[in-house]
Formats: C-alpha cells, sequence, structure tokens
C-alpha cells in the first residue's frame, strides 16, 4: 500500500486516514511566477525547435539543388 498525503504513515491512503486532515495552503503568487516561467522557456523551446527545422529544411532543399546541378539537371 501507498503512502498517506495526510499523515505521512505508510500503510494507507489519505482518503481513509483516521488522523485530523492537514491544513493545505497554496502559495497563489509564486505559482503564477513559476507558470510564467515555464510557459516562457516552453515557448523559447518551440521557437528554437521551429528555427530549427526551418534550418533543416534549407539544407535538404541546399543539397538536393547541388545533387541536381552535379547531375546536370539544371
Amino acid at each position: 500500500m501507498g503512502i498517506c498525503y495526510n499523515c505521512g504513515d505508510k500503510g494507507h491512503l489519505s482518503c481513509t486516514c483516521l488522523k485530523p486532515g492537514k491544513q493545505h495552503i497554496k502559495l497563489t503568487e509564486a505559482t503564477k511566477v513559476g507558470l510564467n516561467s515555464i510557459i516562457a522557456k516552453v515557448v523559447a523551446a518551440a521557437i528554437d525547435v521551429r528555427d530549427m527545422a526551418k534550418k533543416t529544411e534549407q539544407a535538404k532543399e541546399s543539397k538536393k539543388v547541388e545533387e541536381d546541378f552535379q547531375a546536370g539537371q539544371w
């Protein structure tokens, strides 16, 4: 069995815990800052992936043009 998220004991889950429930305090400001930071990193990574895909496509096109030129198809 798992560990209780309420009391930390093994052998039962928090939904069946007989001890008084913990008070859960949420830090909304820290969460907002954390989410903004994560979103910014995801957007930056997406832009990097897009740029890499463009460079890869350009390299493929350049290689095709070079191969066609060498084959005398120009």
